[in-house]
């Protein structure tokens, strides 16, 4: 993608996304006016409205603001944002839309809204081998903590190779933080997960089973001719393709693994100006960075 076509996309994402801000959909055909936002839509609405949600989802898709997503994910991300009355923006902020399209909370979020609801904590231990957390809610002290070989044991930081996963491998301390919070908060004040998953929690869901070898039960001789011992089958499992690396993360240079959101502003311009250096700087990332560039400066 040229740098003007680059450009192009980014203009029509900072349009979607005031587009967003300052409308809903109504319950009259494609060409009725919108509604804000907050006042949230119903099945009908959405129904009706089809054509210009679908518009909408492919500016959000193509921008890659929710992420390496596709147009119906994208769509259905800004569903969910006018069912729930959020922006773009907010709901964002909220969920973690995953490659194959589903959601999960973020642990951000949890962790608001656990302090919202009342809840407080305390670090006791926080390193890469375990997380110690002191918790406190309506009154009642918990203490929860994990370890990073518990999660070896029971193969959720596993991948299929045999090695530790590359989100815990390279932030042990990050990945036990969330489990610990996500964990031990749900078991003290589930409301504050809203009944989602986590962020981290849902990575580990999808881990590729291990290869299975059937064998069949061994084949008495036949009293008239004796038949060979039938061979035993090896049931080859699918192969699992990796999902595609995620747009909104920098792939090279100091700032690699970081989410493009959490880099001051004259990095990302750095970036972008020397993109050209980079071949792990994609099309994607540059949409992705122009996308954080037009939002901080729509924000002031």
């Amino acid at each position: 993608m040229s740098n003007e076509n680059n450009m192009e996309v980014a203009k029509a994402n900072l349009a979607a996304k005031r587009a967003a801000k300052q409308m809903a959909i109504t319950a009259e055909p494609p060409t009725a006016a919108l509604v804000p936002v907050a006042s949230g839509m119903t099945s009908l609405q959405i129904v009706q409205n089809t054509p210009a949600l679908e518009k909408l989802g492919e500016t959000f898709a193509a921008s890659g603001f929710f992420g390496a997503v596709t147009k119906s994910t994208a769509t259905a991300a800004l569903v969910n944002c006018f069912i729930e009355g959020l922006s773009p923006v907010e709901y964002k902020a909220k969920y973690h839309t995953m490659n194959d399209g589903t959601t999960s909370i973020k642990s951000d979020y949890v962790q608001r809204n656990f302090r919202r609801l009342g809840g407080r904590w305390h670090y006791n231990e926080w390193t890469a081998e375990a997380c110690d957390v002191t918790f406190v809610y309506e009154g009642e002290e918990t203490r929860g903590r994990v370890t990073i070989d518990e999660f070896k044991q029971n193969g959720v930081a596993i991948g299929k190779s045999g090695q530790l996963k590359d989100n815990w491998r390279k932030f042990p301390r990050e990945m036990l933080k969330a489990r610990c919070l996500a964990t031990y908060i749900r078991a003290i004040c589930p409301e504050a997960l809203e009944g989602q998953y986590t962020q981290e929690e849902a990575q580990d869901f999808n881990a590729p089973a291990a290869p299975r070898v059937i064998t069949p039960a061994a084949v008495s001789p036949s009293p008239i001719a004796e038949k060979p011992a039938a061979k035993p089958e090896v049931v080859t499992p699918e192969v699992v393709e990796p999902p595609p690396a995620d747009p909104n993360v920098c792939p090279c240079g100091k700032s690699k693994g970081k989410r493009f959101e959490d880099l001051p502003t004259d990095t990302l311009e750095k970036i972008l100006d020397n993109a050209a250096k980079y071949p792990a700087i994609t099309d994607a990332h540059k949409a992705a960075i122009v996308a954080v560039l037009q939002e901080r400066e729509a924000e002031g």
